[in-house]
């Protein structure tokens, strides 16, 4: 499900009480038929309001995106995250870096 198929959903399940939020999350591509399957660098949540329209969540998480997107390419750039097979957990970050992060407005 992508798009917003995505958006959609999360508001039915937001109307009937089964979510309080929805997230963005940056991951490294593995294949391209499961391009949303790769290690997770970056996970923002957003917490959804009353009255939350799919419009109103598109820009929402757009706005978090285009937050979160060039700081996750300036950490592959400069070689500060990379990703190990070699590892339980592929994504190597640096220490002090926030991978989940809840985000409670923007």
């Amino acid at each position: 499900m992508h798009g917003d198929h995505v958006h959609e959903a999360v508001i039915a399940a937001f109307k009937k009480g089964h979510l309080h939020a929805s997230a963005v999350t940056m991951h490294f591509v593995t294949d391209t038929e499961g391009y949303d399957k790769g290690p997770i660098i970056m996970r923002r949540s957003l917490e959804l309001r009353a009255g939350e329209t799919v419009d109103s969540l598109k820009a929402r998480i757009n706005k978090l995106e285009h937050r979160i997107q060039p700081i996750v390419t300036d950490l592959v750039m400069n070689g500060d995250i990379h990703w190990s097979e070699s590892r339980s957990d592929p994504v190597v970050l640096p220490r002090s870096f926030p991978r989940d992060q809840h985000v409670i407005d923007i």
